[in-house]
């Protein structure tokens, strides 16, 4: 995956919760976008292919996009390289802040 991939558990908690998807499918996913896991372990681990695992990650990656958790929004503009990058760190800034809000 190109730039790994990553969710808070609070993010993937509310991704699954508007799927239907067999545990497996959790327990892949939650590994490889929540715990860091490589995909590669997975398929080693559960003797499956390498696109069974990808497609398990891409599932919950993709409902999760479509759930933001409250106060956040999701735009697209186009922009000078230069903002770009300040606008990376502003969404950086605002994960971590998200991260730390939701830990125990």
């Amino acid at each position: 995956m190109a730039g790994r991939r990553r969710l808070t558990l609070h993010e993937f908690e509310l991704a699954v919760q508007s799927l239907d998807a067999g545990e497996r499918t959790r327990q892949i996913a939650k590994g490889v976008l929540v715990h860091g896991r490589s995909q590669q372990e997975f398929v080693a681990e559960l003797g499956i292919t390498k696109g069974a695992v990808s497609q398990a990650v891409t599932r919950v990656w993709r409902a999760a996009q479509r759930v933001l958790p409250g106060g956040l929004q999701r735009v697209t503009v186009s922009l000078p390289a230069h903002q770009v990058e300040i606008v990376k760190k502003w969404e950086k800034q605002a994960m971590q802040k998200r991260e730390r809000a939701n830990k125990p």
